[in-house]
């Protein structure tokens, strides 16, 4: 089988695997809608990583003790584990928990979070 044909017989595969994952997606309801909601959030709010670094210093401020942008996600996404588990049936917190693990990925895309350094 030449080059070019094993090309096209990979991208038919690779077509199949992404549709079935996005069916998969969509059956348990995973779509886009976190990240739509992280944007426009983002819009109303500033975007994640400078909220998340104003949050760091307004509570460092306060408490004087040291934290980051991305601690202080990571005080949010236990807060929404803490709630899941106290009622599992309630939807909308595991969003909140896709929600701030999105935001936990922007952040270290970013680098921006003293925490996410590289030496």
């Amino acid at each position: 089988m030449c080059y070019l044909a094993m090309q096209e017989e990979w991208k038919e595969e690779y077509d199949q695997i992404k549709k079935e994952l996005l069916k998969s997606r969509q059956a348990v309801g995973i779509t886009d809608q976190v990240d739509d909601l992280v944007e426009e959030k983002g819009k109303e709010y500033g975007s994640p990583d400078v909220f998340f670094s104003q949050l760091a210093k307004a509570k460092e401020g306060i408490t004087g003790i040291p934290t980051s942008a991305s601690r202080e996600v990571g005080y949010m996404l236990l807060f929404k584990v803490i709630r899941y588990i106290n009622n599992p049936s309630h939807k909308d917190t595991l969003d909140d928990i896709e929600g701030y693990a999105r935001i936990g990925k922007i952040l270290a895309n970013n680098k921006q979070d003293k925490d996410m350094q590289e030496d």
